[in-house]
Order: structure tokens, then C-alpha cells, then sequence
């Protein structure tokens, strides 16, 4: 079952052999400094097409499967995609919110045993739970997107992987990016989405 999406802001199709990405930063528009690769592996979720088609049904209609898209986007150098702890950020949310989680089984086992003998709910329970809003609140914070992964975002590929869409934040950045390209890309307001 396909399902038309509308976007607010336009989104930019162009063709994948042929784009050429303006040397401006996508967050801020100055000019960039800095490569950054931006690689995208096709997925089957990512298909927009009337009908996409399954990794059985490429193989069956001879259509090569999708290798991995590498992208050089430049940006300036204070949003550039060097870490910046972001990554250590991301690694200590998750172990945490993995703990809280395994602890959390733990935390029920104890609660329903407390209700089933009678005893009051003990308060460490609830602190405990307080400690798990406050891990979650961690990892929202740690694994939202952050500058050029919010200001670049590629939406998906068409079946045969020729065009891709992509969501830019900057308006100047996209009209820049219509410029450099403008025998191969187009403004798209909708896209009809595949099945998933």
C-alpha cells in the first residue's frame, strides 16, 4: 500500500551520479571549508516508488542491487561532522538507558511482589523510576540530530536508485543547490512512499 506525503518545504530530487553540492555550509550558508562524507546504504524502508521492490524481486527482474551512496557535502568548520564528544555522549546514554532498562524488570519483579504480599510500595521504586526518566531524558538529548545531520537529510532513493530526495533546512543553501544543479535536480513538494 503506497501513501502520498506532503512536505512543507520543498525537497530536492536529483540525480545521484550527477550532484554536485554547493560549497556552502547547509546549517549557517557560509562559506565551508570542510568535506564532509555522508554515507547512505539503501534500504528496503527507503524506496519511494509506487511499489518497491524486495531484494527477491530485484534479483528476479535483473535489477543490480543498491550499493552504498557516498555523498561529499562541505560545511563550515563549527558544523562540520568532526565528533565532539557526541559519539562518547551516545555510547554512555545507551549503556545507561540499556542498565536502567535491565533494571526496570527487576524494579516490576519487586513491585508486584510488594502488592502481592500486602507490604506498602517501597520509595526506592520510585526514585528508581525518576533515575529512568532522567537516563531516557539523557539519550533523547544524546541521540537527537545535531547541525549538518539536521540541516542535511536524505529522505530516500526512487526503485531504481537513479534520483534521490533530499530535506534541506537552509533555504538559500537549496536554492544554491538548484543552481549548481540545474539540468539534474527539481523541487518536489510530495513524494508517494512505499510500503514498508
Amino acid at each position: 500500500m503506497s501513501r502520498r506525503v506532503t512536505f512543507k518545504d520543498p525537497l530536492i530530487r536529483v540525480r545521484v551520479s550527477r550532484v554536485i553540492f554547493p560549497k556552502l555550509c547547509p546549517v549557517c550558508g557560509r562559506e565551508a571549508n570542510h568535506t564532509n562524507k555522508v554515507v547512505i546504504t539503501p534500504k528496503k524502508t527507503q524506496y519511494l516508488s509506487l511499489g518497491p521492490m524486495t531484494p527477491y524481486d530485484r534479483r528476479r527482474m535483473g535489477i543490480p542491487s543498491p550499493e552504498v551512496k557516498t555523498f561529499h557535502v562541505y560545511a563550515c568548520e563549527d558544523h562540520s561532522l568532526d565528533d565532539g564528544g557526541i559519539m562518547r555522549l551516545r555510547a554512555i546514554s545507551a549503556f545507561y538507558a540499556l542498565l536502567a532498562l535491565c533494571m526496570l524488570v527487576f524494579a516490576f519483579i519487586f513491585i508486584g511482589s510488594d502488592i502481592h504480599l500486602g507490604r506498602p510500595v517501597t520509595i526506592w521504586t520510585g526514585l528508581f523510576f525518576v533515575f529512568v526518566g532522567a537516563v531516557m531524558t539523557l539519550a533523547y538529548v544524546a541521540f537527537r540530530p545535531y547541525g549538518l545531520e539536521a540541516a542535511f537529510r536524505v529522505i530516500g532513493f526512487d526503485y531504481d536508485f537513479q534520483h534521490v530526495w533530499l530535506q534541506l533546512q537552509n533555504p538559500a543553501y537549496r536554492n544554491a543547490m538548484i543552481e549548481r544543479n540545474a539540468m539534474d535536480a527539481e523541487l518536489v513538494s510530495w513524494i508517494v512512499r512505499g510500503r514498508y
